[in-house]
């Protein structure tokens, strides 16, 4: 399992990019709707379009579907292993450091 690891650490960094990406996306389109709506008053014309959330897919879903074809895997089982490899990642290096404190049972 140590071998995965870094591949772990690949797989979980390409979906922090992505996500990233996505947050960086649905900023842009916020502030284009919003640029639209001042555009559209500053005529004096009446806004009538949603002031709400931009409906984009979960950063997960995005990766998995990125990855699942490069793991030769579906989308479904590619988001499965993201999420353990996630959580493996997160706890990896806390569970070393107990096991090295003498903390964790055998």
């Amino acid at each position: 399992m140590i071998d995965r690891f870094p591949t772990g650490a690949a797989v979980d960094r390409f979906a922090e990019c992505v996500t990233d990406q996505m947050d960086a996306h649905a900023a842009e389109l916020v502030a284009a709707r919003d640029a639209q709506r001042v555009q559209v008053e500053a005529r004096g014309g009446t806004w009538r379009g949603d002031t709400g959330a931009i409906g984009l897919p979960e950063p997960d879903q995005v990766a998995a579907s990125m990855l699942a074809a490069e793991f030769r895997v579906s989308p479904r089982a590619m988001r499965t292993n993201l999420s353990r490899t996630r959580h493996l990642v997160n706890f990896l290096p806390e569970t070393h450091a107990r096991a090295l404190a003498g903390v964790l049972e055998p």
